[in-house]
């Protein structure tokens, strides 16, 4: 590890940033003063790393993304580990910056909103994508995951765990056959199978987001960079960010506060509720939260006319990651019923199920 750091670092202390579920670890390396820091990207596998060095290259490349991507792309080797800087901002992530409940990071946060707003109003090709196609052996995990689901409902049900507009028994599996079964057949019926396109991060989580001193973020790990539906990454980072701060607590009488106060922070950004009636949630998640959605609302008016359905698609989307979070094998019980939640109700929001 040592090798990879600059002179001058007599001592250190290392974070990983992601867990390396895709064969290749993020890692954090701090000077002990906190001036410097390092973010790489490590793996056995080179090969990973080059393709994501090209689609590194592709995105520094692209305008919409001048100024917050670090240049040094290239794949290096050390003792039989592959391995690329990301970035050598020093500051901590979105995620450490919301959870401290400091106010929404100004002008880091402001950037990253105007991306997707620029992108919908620069928009440049339709094509059927992938992102939209769910793939059969995400159809087959949800429903090898579908009867756990089905029990850890049932469980909650029996200990009035679940607030009242839980989705029922029934519900679950006609969302199962109608709509991830037929999931390529019902976005077609909904004209929701070739939206419009942008080369965007397409893995826009808080923790791959970067908050320095001073000046625009920086973003690192772009190992899904590539043409996605107009939105996915104001969706992506909105989803990631109720998922990972809102309590998760599980198993006790807390779940159906939990679940309800998921709902009413939804509702508070969607429908704008009256002030004074917003869920207990850290303030700082709030307005990130609203940032987003009004972002959100500034692309559909640059959508107007090029995208038809700009909120059903945007809906589609939603479920289709939701649904593939159920089936994670190491999230929480609450965690994966929040996501079969949160599936089903942008499943009829899209008007892919009644």
């Amino acid at each position: 590890m040592e090798a990879l750091l600059p002179n001058g670092w007599p001592a250190m202390r290392v974070e990983a940033l992601t867990g390396g579920y895709s064969g290749a670890y993020v890692v954090r390396f701090i000077e002990e003063s906190g001036k410097q820091e390092l973010v790489v990207k490590l793996s056995k596998d080179k090969t990973l790393l080059q393709e994501e060095a090209r689609k590194w290259q592709d995105a520094v490349a692209s305008t919409a993304f001048n100024g917050i991507l670090n240049n040094a792309f290239n794949v290096k080797e050390i003792g039989g580990i592959s391995y690329m800087v990301m970035a050598s901002a020093r500051g901590p992530t979105l995620e450490e910056r919301t959870k401290t409940g400091t106010p929404k990071s100004g002008m880091a946060l402001d950037t990253l909103l105007e991306l997707g707003i620029s992108a919908a109003a620069n928009l440049h090709r339709i094509q059927p994508c992938p992102l939209m196609a769910l793939e059969p052996r995400s159809v087959q995990a949800f429903n090898a995951a579908l009867p756990g689901l089905l029990n850890l409902r049932d469980g909650c049900a029996r200990r009035d765990l679940l607030p009242p507009d839980f989705p029922t028994r029934e519900a679950i599996e006609l969302f199962a056959t109608t709509v991830v079964d037929q999931w390529n057949a019902r976005l077609r019926d909904q004209g929701l199978d070739s939206p419009i396109t942008v080369p965007q991060h397409g893995d826009l989580n808080p923790r791959n987001i970067i908050i320095p001193p001073s000046g625009p973020p920086q973003l690192i790990d772009l190992a899904r960079f590539g043409e996605w539906p107009v939105g996915y990454d104001l969706l992506r980072l909105e989803l990631q960010l109720l998922l990972r701060l809102l309590g998760t607590k599980q198993g006790d009488e807390s779940f159906p506060d939990q679940l309800g106060s998921w709902a009413a922070l939804w509702d508070s950004i969607e429908r704008r509720m009256p002030e004074g009636s917003e869920p207990a949630v850290p303030a700082s998640l709030l307005d990130v939260l609203r940032a987003i959605a009004n972002a959100r609302g500034r692309m559909y008016a640059a959508l107007q006319g090029k995208q038809p359905d700009a909120a059903k698609t945007t809906a589609a989307m939603r479920c289709f990651d939701a649904l593939k979070m159920a089936c994670y094998r190491d999230a929480t019980d609450f965690k994966r019923l929040l996501f079969l939640y949160i599936a089903i109700r942008s499943a009829r929001a899209a008007n892919l199920m009644a």
